[in-house]
């Protein structure tokens, strides 16, 4: 059992190094970068340190050379912990800083712990520690380089996320089920970087039935239809759930002869939180051996959203189609008519809303607040608030509310918190429902006559929920049940987005 201090900036990665340490019984302590770890070592006398390269305010090469300055630390061994630790000037760093191992992440916790163990049964005698006078200069070298490079992957990111927004944008404004999925298609492709693609959508209660859309193969002898029945392609649609190759895995997507062969593929569901409609699959990655990570993260946000769109397409052709039908007899249904034009019109303005916010939404409390703010205006509700649990106390918390914003304090907690099961609660009279809802007499003596309830998830798990509350008795039919569930499906593929946005590299 050692005494180990653990240095990273990455609240997470430094949570799982404590545990898997802990665990094997060793003792632990933290710092999240260079400068607190000099304080907290100076306080422990750690026998051993494991620390990340690449840190804020002070790296993992300045923290060491600060270690062997001190006549009390500098025999210290050291650990370099690092997904930044590829350049050769940064291994005659180590070597000059008397690193005693260098691990690269991610690595396999029985490496991290056999590393541990023969680092602390070699510890070198403090006399060997000292820092060459070319330190400065080479480290500077190196930490100029480093910046650089994180400088161009940061200008290539930001570069995609434009064309994504823009895409996105395009996808939300798209009324044309098969145009929209065409430029779905063609817009993956594009903006990960594929050789071809390929989009395939399974849809019986659609008119579209099977539809297939390619992007990157020759229109002039297209292919003959995926219809996936079984592999790779087929457990994306069952599982909804994303699909990366390497090239020495020799992948074989499972769709029929006829398709261009390649190295990588890389597939994602088109589907709802409700429900899976199909697949998009891209083909060897341009200018790489395989797809990423952040590939797969954009391609399956990609999919949620075209699936939610597509799903919005559908519900207003149908809309479309009752206004149609009632407008053949105009003369006796002119107001149902009118009623449905307005609804389609609401309909229209409430998720053509709700699906601008959920893709410019940086953070959940704005996404949140706009749409509070849509529900109260554009879908007439009285009163539109959105509790979120907090994971430290096990609380919900209001994270933001519209309408009669001061009821919303008097009223929050009034539905069950975050129920287990995903399923949304609406209440069509107060007068009539149970007499133990909490706050029902003081809801009805303000004028509230139906509420509803509708679950809000990230990554399919629930994590807060969406309150309205109306004046009128009866205002959650069939269609309203509908739009509100799409906003809440809207909100939690944001929740989902943002979520995603925010994990570490």
């Amino acid at each position: 059992m050692a005494k180990i201090l653990v240095v990273d900036d990455n609240t997470i990665n430094r949570k799982l190094l404590v545990a898997l340490l802990s665990h094997d019984g060793h003792l632990t302590t933290e710092a999240s970068d260079g400068a607190e770890a000099l304080d907290v070592a100076l306080a422990e006398r750690p026998q051993l340190v494991i620390s990340d390269i690449v840190m804020p305010t002070t790296d993992g090469f300045e923290f060491v050379r600060a270690l062997r300055a001190d006549a009390d630390l500098r025999g210290t061994p050291v650990i370099f912990y690092t997904a930044n630790y590829h350049e050769r000037e940064a291994l005659n760093l180590a070597q000059a800083c008397q690193v005693a191992r260098v691990l690269v992440k991610p690595c396999p916790p029985l490496e991290i712990l056999k590393a541990v163990d023969q680092v602390m049964a070699g510890v070198s005698e403090s006399g060997r520690f000292f820092i060459p006078e070319s330190f400065d200069r080479e480290h500077l070298v190196l930490m100029t380089n480093k910046l650089a490079e994180q400088s161009d992957a940061l200008a290539a990111s930001n570069a995609r996320l434009v064309a994504l927004g823009i895409l996105n944008v395009e996808l939300a404004a798209d009324r044309d089920s098969k145009a929209l999925l065409r430029r779905v298609c063609g817009g993956a492709r594009n903006l990960i970087g594929a050789r071809y693609a390929v989009l395939e959508l399974k849809d019986p209660a659609s008119t579209l039935g099977d539809f297939v859309a390619t992007s990157g193969i020759d229109p002039g002898s297209p292919p003959p239809s995926p219809l996936i029945e079984s592999g790779h392609l087929a457990d994306v649609l069952e599982g909804r759930r994303s699909w990366r190759s390497r090239a020495v895995e020799r992948p074989d997507p499972g769709y029929r002869p006829g398709y261009p062969p390649a190295p990588a593929f890389l597939a994602a569901p088109l589907c709802t939180p409700t429900r899976s409609l199909g697949w998009l699959c891209l083909a060897d990655k341009i200018g790489a051996d395989a797809f990423n990570e952040e590939d797969e993260r954009l391609l399956t946000g990609l999919g949620a959203l075209a699936g939610q769109v597509y799903e919005n397409n559908a519900l207003r052709a149908d809309l479309q189609l009752q206004t149609e039908v009632l407008r053949r007899d105009e003369d006796r249904y002119r107001h149902l008519a009118a009623d449905a034009a307005a609804t389609l019109e609401r309909v229209y303005a409430v998720m053509g809303g709700v699906n601008l916010v959920a893709v410019r939404a940086r953070d959940r409390i704005g996404l949140c607040d706009q749409v509070c703010r849509l529900l109260a205006v554009q879908g007439r509700y009285r009163l539109a608030f959105v509790e979120m649990l907090d994971p430290p106390t096990q609380q919900m918390l209001l994270m933001a509310a519209a309408g009669d914003k001061a009821d919303a304090a008097a009223f929050r907690g009034t539905v069950p918190q975050v129920r287990r099961l995903p399923h949304p609660l609406f209440c069509n009279d107060l007068s009539a429902s149970d007499p133990d809802i909490p706050n029902r007499g003081e809801m009805l003596a303000r004028g509230y006559h139906a509420l509803a309830s509708l679950p809000l998830l990230c990554e399919f798990a629930p994590v807060g929920q969406l309150l309205l509350f109306s004046e009128q008795t009866g205002v959650f039919d069939a269609a309203e049940m509908h739009l509100v569930n799409e906003v809440a499906s809207s909100i939690s593929l944001a929740l989902t987005r943002i979520a995603a946005d925010r994990m570490p590299a």
